[in-house]
Formats: C-alpha cells, structure tokens, sequence
C-alpha cells in the first residue's frame, strides 16, 4: 500500500526518487566503448530482468521436457528482443511514440499505483 501511495505521487519516499549517471567528457567509441555501454546497460537492467530471468529458468528447470524448458527461454527472449529490433528498424516513428508515451507518464503512475495495494490484497487471499 505505502509503495503503491509513492507511486502514484500521494508522498515520495525520498530513497526511491533517485538515479546515478555519468556525464562523460570524451565518450568511448569502438569495440571497448560498445562493451563498456553494454556492461552500463546490463548493470541497470538486472534488478529488472534478473528476478523475472529466474522465475523463467526455475519453471524451464522443473519441466518435464527440454523443449518445454527451451520454448520458455525462447519466448522470454523474443519478448526482451523483439522491442530492441523494433526500435531500431523504426527509430524514427519509436521516438515520436516515446514522447508521446512520456505525456501520459503521470496517468500511467497513478494507474500502476492504484494496481499494488490490490495486488497486494489478491495474493494475500490466493494465498491463504
């Protein structure tokens, strides 16, 4: 209920309104700047990506088959991916999108907020 309330912007925890990021004079070009991005990206995506990766790799594991296993990681990564190629086949038409998509950023916080303390309350009685 609390994370949901600083959500949708009712109070702000101040500890989880922050983000680090480096302003570098001269950026790395080539194959060791593109690895270096690379390992930035990876380092911010894998408290996003790694508990639902798991969860992935869990259910693939306790399977009874290996293709059962394997068409989970092929979904799992064709939903991570196809984004990114989508992105960049259209960059154009996907920036004009995320602008737009950033105008309704405050309804979609309000709506995700009003989303936790119910969700919270469903597995709280699917649980019991």
């Amino acid at each position: 209920i609390i994370f949901g309330l600083h959500y949708m912007g009712v109070f702000r925890i101040s500890f989880l309104n922050f983000e680090k990021r480096f302003h570098l004079e001269n950026k790395p070009t080539g194959l060791i700047g593109s690895y270096v991005l690379g390992l930035a990206f990876a380092f911010g995506w894998t408290p996003c990506v790694g508990p639902i990766l798991a969860s992935v790799l869990m259910v693939a594991a306790s399977g009874d088959s290996i293709i059962y296993g394997i068409s989970l990681l092929t979904v799992y990564a064709a939903g991570l991916g196809i984004p990114f190629l989508i992105a960049a086949f259209a960059i154009k038409p996907f920036m004009t999108f995320i602008s737009r998509f950033k105008k309704q950023m405050r309804k979609i916080e309000i709506t995700i907020g009003k989303y936790f303390p119910g969700r919270k309350q469903s597995f709280s009685i699917s649980h019991r």
